[in-house]
């Protein structure tokens, strides 16, 4: 079906050379969708995608071939997929009359329309077009006579609007006014406190919002960042601090820190104390640890390897018994004296499991 719809609008787009008609086309195509999505289960995107594309080819053909009362008229036919909330028709190329006008008619129907989240539609659009206007207080404007009530998530919206206008006072306004940040957007308010910071030249509250977006993070590339504002003492200070903090977190994230700052002994430390508790090792952290700590630790790693190759056996499933061999090969490389030992343990244990026996069997003839 997406290549389908992909085919008829490079069609529409190689053979018809009256753009007018082919405006009519787009049109006809674009306003399938409603009938197409009712059809078939489009979770990977893919028809979706392909109706971009014929809206994109609509949106570069339409300024230019239509005078603008005309484009109003397509635009308020096309803008609204019914259940699907706003189709992407709308840009910078769209007239600002054209943009204004229709935002008068919107906020209308957005005002009128009794349902709080049922006239969300209505409300992406406005704000919509208040962004290509660059003009966020109609944004602001719309959600005060709705007497729509601000929340966390909504303010930040509200902030990151200002933003994208570079209004670092109103920017700062609506940001200083959230109270709790929204869970799914932590990495875009901390962004735009911290551009909020950089336009005021405020170092002071740059270095304390690093922090902050640290540790509510714990993100590796927001520690460089932070530690880089430090020198001498202060940064040895610093990253002994965080490093001491690092070993409260979860396995995974407090290996991240240990290997961004370098601090093998630690990590080495660390991971020793957690054996006895750790029952499963994600695959990508055991990987880093190895490259990490290299020969140095090769024991540490061993049995790192070794809480793996148990955490797997555990699940029962065959998909996993070539990792386990794979794994097993790891740790005889690494010259484990009781690598023998252990996969003597493994067979005893597991004899029954014939898949796992064949291949441990093939890999280590002498078992």
């Amino acid at each position: 079906m997406a290549k389908d719809i992909e085919l008829i609008v490079d069609d529409i787009k190689e053979l018809v050379e009256d753009k007018r008609v082919a405006l009519k086309f787009l049109k006809k195509l674009i306003l399938t969708d409603e009938n197409v999505f009712a059809r078939c289960d489009d979770s990977s995107g893919s028809v979706q995608c392909s109706y971009n594309y014929a809206q994109d080819l609509y949106k570069e053909y339409a300024p230019e071939y239509l005078d603008e009362k005309t484009l109003l008229k397509e635009i308020k036919e096309l803008l609204i997929h019914e259940g699907y909330g706003m189709r992407d028709i709308l840009d910078e190329s769209t007239p600002q009359d054209v943009l204004t006008t229709l935002y008068d008619m919107i906020l209308e129907k957005y005002i009128a329309h009794k349902e709080e989240f049922g006239s969300y539609t209505y409300e992406n659009i406005l704000q919509s077009i208040a962004r290509l206007l660059k003009n966020p207080e109609l944004y602001v404007e719309a959600l005060k006579k709705k007497e729509m009530r601000l929340q966390d998530y909504k303010l930040l919206d509200i902030a990151l609007e200002y933003k994208a206008v570079e209004d670092e006072i109103k920017t700062s306004e609506y940001l200083s006014m959230i109270q709790k940040i929204p869970v799914n957007s932590v990495s875009e308010y901390f962004k735009a406190l911290l551009w909020c910071d950089e336009k005021r030249d405020d170092q002071l509250a740059l270095s304390n919002h690093l922090r902050d977006y640290y540790e509510k993070t714990y993100s590796t590339t927001i520690l460089k960042r932070y530690l880089d504002r430090f020198n001498g003492e202060l940064y040895k200070q610093e990253k002994m601090r965080i490093l001491n903090n690092a070993k409260s977190l979860s396995f995974d994230e407090a290996i991240d820190q240990f290997i961004a700052l370098d601090a093998k002994e630690m990590c080495a430390e660390f991971i020793q104390n957690k054996l006895p508790s750790i029952s499963y090792i994600n695959y990508y952290t055991i990987k880093d640890v190895e490259q990490f700590l290299c020969d140095e630790y090769a024991e540490i790693i061993i049995q790192l390897y070794k809480v793996q190759i148990d955490g797997l056996l555990k699940v029962a499933n065959t998909k996993y018994y070539p990792t386990v061999v794979k794994t097993l090969k790891k740790i005889k490389k690494l010259g484990d004296a009781s690598s023998q030992e252990y996969m003597q343990k493994i067979v005893e244990k597991h004899d029954k499991k014939k898949t796992l026996m064949r291949l441990l069997r093939e890999a280590f003839p002498e078992i």
